[in-house]
């Protein structure tokens, strides 16, 4: 079985225990809403909870290969749990069937719908668990599904979702991981909410957005290890230094986004950028996700060197500013990832097909028609989708 992991910061957990419904009623709504939208989920979805020992969801009890399913998920929620404390949740494939598993009680009822969900992205969007591109890649696919997916619920995903940017940036700069970085995508995304209702998609249409997104923004894998390879004497300092965001540590991730590191240099500069901004702006909004309220009023960064890192990087923004040719042609990326140019908007993905050499041929001049018009269209004035 091969499956995938969210993990978790015992730092951040809640406690289950002010839930006002049942972790059964909570597990079981999950389970059947999951169903009414990806309905080829129905028969086959198992969710097993770690803590109470129980499964849920809707699957063919009297089938031999769902009962051996439900042993291969309860073996592997064992192991994963034992080898892995950090883990909060796997999902994967056995056979036909879908596989859930949740490991920690202590935080299961609050965040069960934002680790639930992105359990499911890795499920239902397309290669948002196969490694046909890398691990990273179906991580970000799930991320990006989770975020969307929860709009509908929730309504304005804003907060979360600079809060989730934010984390993946320090993942990367202080711990040297990889594997979950959805910083490029999320950030992508949060940028289409500002000028698209991305509340009114279809389930089908979610999982679309989810994997283009992914598509297009997910770094490949060897520029996620040069990334991490750049920002090493950070990561490595953080480890010797009691894992404590020192200013010592701060300032060696600010000369480090203003030496030339080739053809990453921008995205060495973009991450960063995200993960000082709110020690250079005082933002506690986000520094109490991570700190302590206590902690984060002593992170104000001042004096000379801190002043002029600010002015280099107001400096630097000017620079990359964008052109309106590059404007135009960032509009051409956005309508091809809400899918204006598929061939079928409406049909759930076949990465096979998208992917193809044919495909891409008419995408790509989809969007030199789309280029080469003279009036500018502008997501913000169009409906979401066609």
């Amino acid at each position: 079985m091969k499956v995938v992991e969210i993990m978790f910061d015992t730092k951040k957990v809640k406690s289950a225990q002010n839930s006002e419904l049942s972790l059964t009623e909570i597990f079981n709504e999950f389970a059947r809403k999951s169903v009414e939208d990806f309905p080829e989920l129905e028969n086959k979805f198992i969710i097993y909870s770690l803590p109470t020992n129980t499964f849920h969801g809707s699957f063919a009890e009297d089938d031999d290969r769902a009962r051996t399913g439900t042993i291969v998920l309860r073996n592997c929620a064992v192991r994963y749990n034992k080898k892995h404390p950090s883990v909060a949740a796997i999902s994967g494939r056995f056979d036909d069937y879908f596989l859930m598993a949740y490991l920690s009680m202590s935080h299961i009822a609050e965040n069960l719908f934002h680790n639930a969900k992105h359990e499911l992205g890795h499920l239902v969007v397309p290669f948002g668990i196969e490694d046909r591109h890398n691990e990273n890649f179906s991580e970000c696919a799930a991320y990006a599904f989770s975020f969307i997916y929860q709009s509908h619920q929730f309504g304005d995903m804003k907060k979360c979702l600079e809060e989730n940017i934010w984390d993946r940036s320090i993942d990367l700069i202080v711990k040297g991981e990889t594997d979950h970085f959805s910083m490029f995508v999320l950030s992508e995304l949060d940028r289409l909410t500002q000028s698209n209702d991305l509340s009114k998609l279809t389930p089908v249409q979610v999982v679309n957005l989810a994997y283009r997104l992914s598509l297009q923004y997910a770094p490949e894998e060897e520029h996620l290890l040069q990334l991490s390879e750049i920002f090493s004497p950070v990561w490595k300092e953080y480890g010797t230094s009691g894992e404590k965001l020192s200013e010592p540590i701060l300032k060696k991730c600010a000369e480090i986004i203003f030496e030339d590191h080739g053809n990453i240099s921008n995205a060495v500069y973009i991450v960063g950028k995200t993960f000082l901004d709110p020690f250079l702006n005082n933002r506690q909004e986000l520094l109490t996700v991570y700190v302590s309220p206590k902690s984060a009023a002593n992170n104000e960064l001042k004096g000379n060197f801190w002043d002029n890192i600010r002015e280099k990087i107001k400096e630097r923004d000017l620079q990359i500013k964008e052109t309106p040719e590059q404007m135009r042609e960032q509009e051409a990326i956005d309508m091809q990832v809400l899918g204006y140019f598929d061939k079928n908007p409406n049909d759930k993905i076949d990465p096979e097909n998208y992917e193809s050499k044919e495909n891409q041929a008419y995408l790509n001049q989809q969007r030199e028609v789309f280029m080469n018009k003279g009036v500018q269209i502008h997501p913000a004035k169009v409906c979401i989708v066609p």
